[in-house]
């Protein structure tokens, strides 16, 4: 590897620096590896202790999840590029944070001509999508049901007969599942495979298809000196641009740096400075289990900053376990050095997602609909912080190792 490195490799180097087994947290030894442009593009991990394969570099992000080592197998001695911009849309397609969406308007089409041995179709998966079906050079060879019951990606994979020039549609078919609210098809990206001499140098920057940074949180990470190294856990499809954050994700999001369970994580001992956990805890089946974790690998008078729902309804990203009271945050953060305890959002937030989940806008009249929330708006003018704790939307904890 070049010792003049790019900012995106040096950035990587300071990645593959902090990983260790996640079981035994012995360290790694990458074997098969191909680097490209002064970065690891793929490459086997191998645990220096027990000499087994417990991760993989894919496409330069480190994963240590069984469904990327599948990947690899089939994909280590492949490269892509993304194509997105040179997609040509008909219909109603609209920009948003995701990618590319239509409504469910059957003439709504993205079309390509391209030479490659194979595409990748990454779509934008939720509870109101729909169907989509891509075709190439005007025969159908994938059709998708899109929904899933919280925010996901879905890849589609299309092997291209010959390298000659194809014409690729991507169509939406208008049709839904049964448990979808809507028939939206949102086109984050398309990838295709090319030769080795095609990879660009991935860029990096600010992204936010998911929650936004917490302002507290953005307020931590400002402070921090410049050879700060910051941990994003569970951040899902964003980054917030500075080169000194690494998101790590379960879900196989485009923009998180890491792919790794939170309850094993393959981190040294003592490596960040500071850490964000947003929206995560109430989703892993032992939160007591992944803070302790946190704990492990946050540096000695390191910060920890998390949020975590408290009253909030049923949100299955993929699976929603427990939710928390300010009580139950002060005892899982219970051994730390320093803890400090607040709540927000109020009834508003909170009754707002239950009845979106119901959908009573379409069960109530007009008029009733302006009486609740009226009536929602005057209960929170009412009720003080304090007596916010009983019932807020979620919990937030700041706490130091």
């Amino acid at each position: 590897m070049s010792t003049a490195r790019t900012p995106v490799a040096t950035r990587q180097a300071t990645l593959l620096g902090l990983l260790v087994c996640p079981l035994c947290h012995a360290s790694l030894t990458p074997r098969s590896a191909t680097s490209i442009l002064d970065l690891l593009w793929n490459a086997e991990l191998f645990c220096d202790a027990c000499d087994s394969r417990v991760g993989v570099v894919l496409e330069s992000k480190p994963s240590f999840l069984d469904r990327d080592f599948e990947r690899f197998d089939g994909e280590a001695t492949t490269f892509k590029i993304e194509v997105t911009g040179r997609l040509v849309r008909s219909g109603s397609w609209t920009q948003i944070a995701e990618g590319l969406m239509s409504a469910g308007d059957t003439t709504d089409v993205l079309a390509l001509d391209m030479s490659s041995a194979a595409i990748d179709v990454i779509f934008h998966t939720h509870d109101w999508s729909g169907s989509a079906e891509i075709s190439v050079d005007g025969t159908v060879r994938e059709t998708r049901n899109l929904y899933s019951p919280g925010p996901g990606e879905l890849t589609t994979h299309v092997e291209l007969d010959e390298v000659a020039p194809h014409h690729v549609e991507i169509r939406v078919r208008g049709s839904r599942d049964q448990l979808s609210y809507g028939a939206q098809v949102i086109v984050k990206a398309v990838h295709a495979l090319v030769d080795e001499a095609q990879v660009a140098v991935p860029e990096f920057g600010p992204i936010d298809r998911g929650n936004p940074y917490p302002p507290f949180f953005l307020d931590l990470l400002a402070a921090q000196p410049p050879g700060a190294v910051v941990l994003d856990a569970g951040g899902g499809d964003r980054q917030v641009g500075d080169d000194r954050l690494f998101n790590l994700e379960y879900l196989p999001y485009t923009a998180p740096d890491i792919y790794a369970d939170g309850l094993n994580l393959p981190m040294q001992d003592d490596s960040f400075d500071l850490i964000l956990s947003q929206a995560v805890l109430e989703h892993v089946p032992d939160p007591q289990r992944a803070v302790d974790e946190l704990y492990r690998v946050l540096k000695p008078n390191g910060t920890m900053y998390v949020e975590i729902a408290f009253t909030q309804p049923l949100h299955a990203v993929p699976s929603h376990y427990f939710n928390v009271t300010p009580f139950g945050a002060e005892y899982l953060f219970r051994d730390w050095k320093t803890v400090n305890v607040t709540w927000f959002g109020g009834v508003r937030d909170t009754v707002t997602w239950w009845s979106n989940l119901v959908n009573i806008a379409h069960k109530w009249s007009a008029e009733q609909l302006a009486q609740f929330s009226k009536m929602l708006d005057d209960f929170d003018a009412a009720i003080s912080y304090d007596e916010l704790k009983y019932f807020a939307s979620a919990v937030a904890v700041t706490a130091t190792k």
